[in-house]
Parts: C-alpha cells; sequence; structure tokens
C-alpha cells in the first residue's frame, strides 16, 4: 500500500533520530591531544593550549562554545584543525537552531612568538592581548623575536556566533592572531555573526588565503600593531542590520599602533584579490547607519592593497586618514593599486585635507585604480543573495581582467598570480564548505559532512521519479519511490554548486512505494537536484523550477 508523506522542508533544518554522544573541553590541555569527530565537543571556559602541546581536531568535529568561553593557543603550542570540503570543522554556538545569537561564545585565540611593535610590562615586542584571555601565568601574552613561528594550521573551518566583549571596549574576535608566526597555515576559513571583528592580526607574519567574513559586527579584516603578513583571496558580505553599536563598522581598517606612532616594525602587511562589500546593494538599500568606509587606513599604518574589489559602502570607498598616513601613502610606502571601487556612497574616496586634493587623484590614477565602475560593470553572479551569495564573474566583467603582480610587495611566492581583480575569477572556490545561513543548521551528527560522496543507488535498490518536473515556482513537487527493504533515507535537494538549499528529516521507511511533497517556494528558477540518501548510498534526480 502506497503512503504519502507530506514534508515542509526548511532550509538546512533537520530532525534527528538518535542520539549523539557529547563531550566538553575545558581547562588546559597541557600534552598533546586529538579529539574525536565522532562525539559533539561543548567548549566550556577559557580552553588553553599550552606547555607547547599540540590539539588536533579532526576533519567534520563540531565544537559548540558556551557563553564566555573561547579556544586559546599559547605561546609555542599548536592547533591542528584541517578540515576538508566535504567534511569542514565546525565551532559554533551551543545554543540550539533558531536560538543562536552573535557573541555568543569567545571565539577562537591563536598567540605566537614573531615580533610585534607593542609592549606590555616595558617588555618591548611583547602584547597582552584584548579580551580577559590573559591569567596568572600569562597565557594571553604574544610575541617574540621568532617572525617563522609556527602556531599550527587551520583549514577548512567555520568559526559562528563567536566574538565576545569579556571587558568593555576589550573584546575577542572571531579569530584573533596575536604575534602569528609565517610557519602558521591559513587557509579556507569562514567567519560569520562575529561579535566583534571578523580576523584581526595584532603584529606577526602569518600569511592567509581564501577567508570569508560575513554579518560580523565591526570591521571585517583589521590589521594592527606591526602585523606584516600577505592575505590573498578574502570576501566579505555585510548584513545590512548588523553593525557596531559604538559605530564605523568596516571592510578594511589598519592602524600601526593606537596613538600612530612611528613604533617598528610598521603595520605594512599586504592584501591582495579581495571583494569587500559593504551594506550597498543598490543606491536605496536600508542600512544600518553605524557602518563606515570600505578601507579606513589610518594612524601612521603602511597596510597595502591590490588587485580588489572595494564596494558599497555609504561613507567611502577608501580613507587614507592622518598626516603621517597620507604621506606614507604619497611616498609609497603605503600602497593602493589596480583596485576597482565601486557604488560607495562617495565614488572617489576621502583622504587626509592636508594633502592637496590634485596630488591625490594623480596618486591614485598613477595607480591603475578605477573609481567609475558599477556592479553592472562588475558583473558577480548574485552578491546580496544572502543565503547563498556568488561572488565569481559572469562574462563581460570588467573585472576579469586588469590584476597586477609587478609591484615588488607581490613577487614573493606567496601569491597566486592570477588576471581577475577581486577574490573570484568564474570559480566559486566557497562551494561546499561554506555556510551563509548557520542559523538553522542542527549540528546534531557528528562527524559533519557538509556534501554526500557515496555510492549511487540502483534502480533495484531505489526507484524513484520527480513529477510534475519542471515544476512552477512557488509551488510543490511531489518524489514517488519504492524502496526493495525497510530503510532510514533522507530527502534533500542541492544546487548547481552542489550545496544543500533545501533539506528534510531523516524517516525510516518500510518496504515498498511511497511519496513525499516537497514544497519549493523559497527557490529560485533553475536547475536544481533532488537527492535521496540511505545507509547504503544515494539517488540524484534533476528538478527544473520554471518561472
Amino acid at each position: 500500500m502506497k503512503k504519502i508523506y507530506t514534508l515542509f522542508f526548511v532550509v538546512f533544518a533537520t530532525i534527528m533520530l538518535k542520539a549523539q554522544t557529547i563531550d566538553t573541553l575545558k581547562g588546559d590541555i597541557t600534552a598533546n591531544r586529538t579529539i574525536e569527530n565522532t562525539k559533539i565537543w561543548i567548549l566550556s571556559g577559557n580552553v588553553y593550549i599550552k606547555n607547547g602541546a599540540t590539539l588536533t581536531i579532526p576533519a567534520g568535529t563540531i565544537i559548540k562554545g558556551l557563553s564566555k568561553s573561547a579556544l586559546v593557543v599559547t605561546r609555542g603550542a599548536k592547533l591542528m584543525a584541517e578540515g576538508t570540503v566535504q567534511q569542514p570543522i565546525i565551532f559554533t554556538s551551543a545554543q540550539p537552531a533558531g536560538q543562536r545569537t552573535i557573541g555568543d561564545w569567545g571565539g577562537i585565540v591563536i598567540l605566537g612568538k614573531a615580533t610585534t611593535n607593542t609592549q606590555y610590562n616595558n617588555v618591548q615586542g611583547v602584547g597582552q592581548i584584548e579580551g580577559g584571555i590573559d591569567n596568572a601565568a600569562g597565557d594571553g601574552l604574544y610575541g617574540g623575536s621568532d617572525d617563522a613561528d609556527n602556531s599550527g594550521s587551520l583549514k577548512y573551518v567555520r568559526i559562528e556566533f563567536g566574538g565576545f566583549p569579556f571587558e568593555p571596549n576589550k573584546e575577542v574576535n572571531s579569530l584573533t592572531l596575536g604575534g602569528v608566526g609565517s610557519g602558521t597555515k591559513l587557509e579556507y576559513i569562514q567567519c560569520s555573526y562575529g561579535g566583534d571583528d571578523d580576523y584581526e592580526f595584532f603584529g606577526g607574519t602569518v600569511n592567509a588565503k581564501y577567508l570569508v567574513s560575513y554579518a560580523n559586527t565591526d570591521d571585517n579584516f583589521d590589521t594592527d600593531l606591526g602585523y606584516r603578513g600577505n592575505i590573498q583571496f578574502g570576501v566579505a558580505l555585510r548584513d545590512t542590520a548588523i553593525a557596531d553599536a559604538a559605530g564605523a563598522s568596516n571592510g578594511f581598517e589598519s592602524d600601526n599602533d593606537a596613538a600612530g606612532s612611528a613604533r617598528t616594525p610598521f603595520t605594512a602587511n599586504t592584501f591582495s584579490n579581495m571583494t569587500v562589500l559593504g551594506p550597498l546593494a543598490t543606491p536605496t538599500t536600508v542600512f544600518n547607519t553605524k557602518f563606515g568606509k570600505g578601507a579606513l587606513i589610518r594612524l601612521n599604518s603602511r597596510t597595502s592593497i591590490f588587485n580588489s574589489i572595494i564596494a558599497g559602502w555609504p561613507v567611502a570607498g577608501l580613507d587614507i586618514d592622518g598626516k603621517l598616513t597620507a604621506a606614507a601613502a604619497v611616498n609609497g610606502d603605503l600602497k593602493f593599486k589596480n583596485n576597482i571601487l565601486a557604488e560607495n556612497k562617495v565614488r572617489f574616496i576621502e583622504f587626509d585635507s592636508i594633502v592637496n586634493s590634485t596630488t591625490v587623484r594623480a596618486w591614485f590614477a598613477a595607480n591603475a585604480n578605477d573609481s567609475t565602475k558599477a556592479y553592472t560593470d562588475i558583473k558577480m553572479k548574485a552578491p546580496f543573495n544572502y543565503k547563498f551569495p556568488l561572488f565569481d564573474l559572469n562574462t563581460g566583467s570588467v573585472a576579469a581582467t586588469g590584476a597586477s603582480f609587478t609591484d615588488t610587495r607581490l613577487t614573493n611566492t606567496f601569491f597566486t598570480q592570477v588576471s581577475y581583480i577581486g577574490a573570484f575569477g568564474t570559480t566559486n572556490w566557497m562551494a561546499g564548505w561554506t555556510n551563509f545561513n548557520p542559523q538553522v543548521e542542527p549540528y546534531n551528527t557528528a562527524p559533519y559532512n557538509s556534501r554526500v560522496a557515496i555510492k549511487e543507488l540502483t534502480d533495484n535498490q531505489l526507484k524513484a521519479v520527480v513529477a510534475p518536473n519542471p515544476v512552477q515556482r512557488n509551488t510543490a513537487t511531489t518524489v514517488f519511490f519504492n524502496t526493495e527493504k525497510p530503510t532510514t533515507l533522507e530527502l534533500s535537494v542541492i544546487d548547481l554548486m552542489g550545496r544543500t538549499v533545501v533539506k528534510g528529516q531523516k524517516q525510516y521507511f518500510t518496504e515498498g512505494v511511497h511519496a513525499a511533497e516537497i514544497n519549493i517556494q523559497n527557490l529560485s528558477t533553475g536547475l536544481y537536484f533532488v537527492r535521496f540518501v540511505t545507509e547504503n548510498g544515494q539517488k540524484t534526480l534533476p528538478l527544473t523550477i520554471a518561472q
């Protein structure tokens, strides 16, 4: 007998059928340790990796932070957290789906032995990290003399709902990096819904590639206190309603130090191929009035930006602020080359008023920058589809060419030489491992899998059909399937990039013919795939949604 099941799907929502093993990380980790990805881990309080120990976190591990918790890598210790496209490592809130909020926990803090320009207790080059992390043992200190210092590796990692004000005006960020050396590896990291900056670099020389920043409160990329590393391929997208209550939420923000002094080493890091988008999707977009500038370089910083897109900022695309910072730009110590500034409220730039405007415009033009383009010229696929944004370029984009790597800051082997401006060409390196809607992810199953890579089921194992197909948008379609034996089955809909856009609960089905209705009213027109997953494999069927 055929049974009809109506499944009203919610994006990424699911109900788990079996209990999951839960364990706790707390206190100090003083010896090498590897945790299991078959458990869900609860981070309780400040957890310090110290005494030269290494904490290894395997692919697919889920770690949920309680209020006022943080994972701290102290000087000399290491965090090895290397996920994969299919099994990223998830650091997220301990609150259940639907109840998470910005700043639910502290985030990740990595402290190394590389050089900085700060001082603490009259010791030059050593700093005390912000946010109440330090303790009587000095576990919150950073900096030293080893620029090649190695604090471990983060790869295919998501950090969600972190960043917490432990003290007034002294917050930890989603990912806080103090004096981290170039032996450390940072690649394919997404920070979202952070309570302060998503990435803040306090001195050090660590390099990073493929960084994603989404819907945080303050700055996306903040560099201070002598940071001199390189960052390539990073993207930032803002939620129009979320900004810092104190004001001036910027894309890039960079200081040499809080006093704007000439302390060395100068903050002189290099960004290339960044796409940093503010809240202005259109000129009439309603946004939080606390948003500021695409790039604010101030207080004697020498941060340089190349081959990047800065767009949609309500105050200005670029502000070179202060006499010393402006002089550094005109003298070539601070470089801004081959960039596109588009759709910013101030289409050109703000520049410190002490510099003659004619000199500034000549400087801007001489460095192959362009402030005349619009989003329609850049032709990103879907940058403001907030739950599933696509920043890669359509044919005919003005950003497809124009990048240059001839400047001496870009000639080292770290930089991948590409022709396009911004973080993306025609390939979406975010596909599979990122998630722009973590609020509704259940995170109930360990290890975590963002995509399923298992064998295809034969018709004898699971015969299925989708009807009607094509289906009109804002309606529903039905899948009919026949199981050869009792089985637990999960249905989902995936898009062309392999991302799950509609997900239902796992259910137990008896042997025989069954049907399930899929509500696809929230999906745009186009080609999708209905995926059936059982313990024995998967079957994938095309689904076309028509206008």
